[in-house]
C-alpha cells in the first residue's frame, strides 16, 4: 500500500514517517517542491557544498528518507536535473538541517 500525500520539508513530521512505516505503508511525497522555499539559506549552503541546485538537494532528501517522490515540472530541462539525485549523497547533519526546516 501507498499514501501518496504532498510532502516536502516545510511538512516533515517525524511521527508521520514513522506511522506509515509502523503499518506498512508507503508514504509517498509529490509536490516536493511546491511548499519549499528554494531560495531558503540551509538548503542554498547544502546546495553549494555539493555542486547540485536546492531543488536537487529537496528531492535527494525525500530519496534519503527513503521517501518515492514525483517531482513535476513543465520545464523539459528540469526533467534531467530532477533525476540527477544520485552523484551526492547528504550527510546525517545536512538530513537533520532540512528537517529541521518544519519547525
Amino acid at each position: 500500500m501507498a499514501n501518496q500525500i504532498s510532502w516536502s520539508p516545510s511538512r516533515f513530521d517525524a511521527a508521520v514517517v514513522g506511522g506509515h512505516r509502523e503499518r506498512g505503508v508507503v508514504l509517498e511525497g509529490y509536490s516536493p517542491l511546491k511548499h519549499t522555499n528554494l531560495r531558503d539559506k540551509t538548503l542554498v549552503e547544502i546546495a553549494g557544498e555539493h555542486g547540485v541546485t536546492p531543488a536537487q538537494v529537496v528531492l535527494r532528501w525525500h530519496v534519503d528518507h527513503g521517501i518515492p517522490v514525483i517531482p513535476r515540472t513543465s520545464r523539459l530541462e528540469r526533467v534531467a536535473t530532477n533525476f540527477d539525485l544520485f552523484g551526492f549523497a547528504l550527510t546525517p547533519e545536512e538530513v537533520a538541517r532540512v528537517d529541521a526546516l518544519a519547525a
